[in-house]
């Protein structure tokens, strides 16, 4: 029942930038590795299971550590434990193509 409630649960945008504020601060003495500085902002897009995009700043896309540690920040601040995440990072529009 427990993972059935987090498989349906819904994080707000506020609620997820303002998480996304303080990871940046957190981890922004760390050379940029962790990615966290190139979000410029996340939101919730589906449940079932959660999926969440990413906005970043600047051409580059977002390395496969980077979303995996993006993924595991996101599981550990909204105690989404033992249920699968989905995280995708998008390119600001002027970099698309």
């Amino acid at each position: 029942a427990e993972q059935y409630r987090k498989w349906n649960t819904r994080v707000g945008t506020g609620e997820l930038n303002d998480w996304l504020y303080r990871l940046q601060v957190r981890n922004s003495g760390y050379g940029g590795g962790s990615g966290v500085g190139r979000i410029r902002y996340i939101t919730q897009v589906g449940i079932r299971p959660p999926s969440f995009v990413a906005f970043l700043k600047g051409q580059a896309a977002m390395e496969a550590p980077q979303l995996r540690f993006i993924r595991n920040s996101i599981r550990d601040a909204f105690m989404f434990n033992g249920v699968p995440i989905r995280v995708v990072a998008r390119l600001g529009r002027k970099y698309r193509g």
